[in-house]
C-alpha cells in the first residue's frame, strides 16, 4: 500500500543493499560489480533495468541481504501518485446525461489509461503498478483522487483556429479541451441551430490500429458529422511503413501555415514524451520554410514566439 516494492531498482538500490550482504559471498561480488563504474554499471542495467525486475524480484534473488527494519523505507521507496489527465468536462458530462448544463459534476471524470502489461526475457509479465490496479476494480466504486490544474488553455475566441495533436492516451486532455470548445455549438444543435465550425479545430490522432485501439472514435466521428471538427488518423501498424501523426502534419503543411501563419492559430501538443514532440516541431518548423518561405533560424524564432505567446502549447509525459 505504501511502499513500491514492484518498481525496477534504480542504481541507489544496489548501493544501499549492498553493505547488508556478508562479505566474501557470490552475491556480495555481483553487488560489488553492479556498484562499479563502467561494465559493472553495464551489467547492473542488463540485470534490472532492461528487463523491468522489480525491487521484490531482487531481493528474493539476493537473499543473503539481511536488514533491520528501520532500514526499510530506505531501500525501497515511496509509493508515487500517478497522474493521469482529464477526458472529458464537467459540463459535457451534464449535457450527455441531460442534465442542466450549468451544472457541475466534480466527482464524475473519465479517463485514458493504457494499461501497462508486457513481456520481457522474464517468464512473468511485466505489469505497471497503477494500471493493473485500476484494472481491477469493480464497476461502480467510487475511489479518492485529487485534481490538479491543467496547463493547456485555448483561445478566448471561439472562431480561433487550434491544432491538435494527441497520439495514443495524449488524447486524453485534447478530448476535454475539444468538449469544453463544442458544447456551445452543441446545445445549439439540440435546439434546432446549426453551426459549422470545423476550420477552427482540427485534430491528428495516433494509435496502432484503427479496429482495436482507436479511443473514443464514437466523439470524433459524431462532431465531424455535425461540422465541427475534422480529424485524421495515423494508423502506425497498419501499414508496411509506420505513419505517425508528425507524417499526417507534413501532409497537410500548407494547412497548418494558413492556420499559424495566416490566422494567428494555436497548436496543442499532448503525448508520450519520446520523440513524438519534437517530430512534431520538425513538422511546424517545414511548413514555415515551406509555406511561409522562410529561412530555418526564422522558422525556430517563429515557433519560440508562438510559445511566449501561448499559442504552441506542451503537455507530455514519460
Amino acid at each position: 500500500s505504501h511502499l513500491d516494492i514492484g518498481s525496477v531498482p534504480r542504481a541507489s538500490f544496489f548501493h544501499t543493499i549492498r553493505p547488508f550482504s556478508p562479505p566474501d559471498t557470490l552475491e556480495r561480488e555481483k553487488l560489488d560489480e553492479y556498484c562499479t563504474p563502467g561494465e559493472g554499471a553495464d551489467e547492473m542495467f542488463d540485470y534490472a533495468m532492461r528487463v523491468r525486475r522489480t525491487i521484490v524480484e531482487c531481493l528474493e534473488e539476493f537473499q543473503s541481504v539481511r536488514f533491520e527494519l528501520g532500514w526499510l523505507c530506505d531501500v525501497i521507496p515511496w509509493m508515487r501518485e500517478r497522474q493521469f489527465s482529464i477526458a472529458s468536462h464537467p459540463k459535457y458530462i451534464a449535457h450527455q446525461s441531460r442534465e442542466s448544463a450549468k451544472e457541475d459534476h466534480p466527482t464524475r471524470l473519465q479517463l485514458a489509461v493504457a494499461i501497462v502489461k508486457y513481456r520481457t526475457r522474464l517468464r512473468e509479465p511485466r505489469r505497471g503498478v497503477c494500471t493493473a490496479w485500476l484494472a481491477s476494480l469493480p464497476v461502480g466504486l467510487e475511489i479518492p483522487f485529487r485534481i490538479e490544474k491543467g496547463t493547456m488553455q485555448l483561445p478566448s475566441d471561439d472562431t480561433t483556429p487550434v491544432i491538435y495533436v494527441g497520439p495514443g492516451t495524449g488524447v486524453a486532455p485534447m478530448r476535454s479541451l475539444l468538449q469544453r470548445r463544442l458544447l456551445p455549438h452543441l446545445e445549439k444543435h439540440g435546439a434546432g441551430e446549426s453551426e459549422k465550425v470545423s476550420d477552427a479545430n482540427r485534430i491528428y490522432l495516433g494509435f496502432r490500429h484503427s479496429q482495436k485501439d482507436f479511443l473514443f472514435e464514437e466523439d470524433w466521428t459524431e462532431w465531424s458529422k455535425l461540422g465541427l471538427l475534422e480529424w485524421r488518423l495515423a494508423a502506425s501498424r497498419e501499414t508496411d511503413s509506420k505513419i505517425y501523426v508528425q507524417d499526417l502534419l507534413k501532409e497537410d503543411l500548407a494547412l497548418i501555415w494558413k492556420t499559424i501563419g495566416e490566422r494567428n492559430g494555436y497548436v496543442l501538443i499532448s503525448g508520450s514524451a519520446g520523440k513524438m514532440p519534437e517530430a512534431v516541431r520538425d513538422a511546424l518548423k517545414e511548413a514555415c520554410i515551406t509555406e511561409g518561405d522562410m529561412e530555418e533560424d526564422q522558422a525556430i524564432r517563429f515557433l519560440n514566439a508562438m510559445e511566449v505567446q501561448n499559442r504552441l502549447q506542451e503537455e507530455c509525459w514519460s
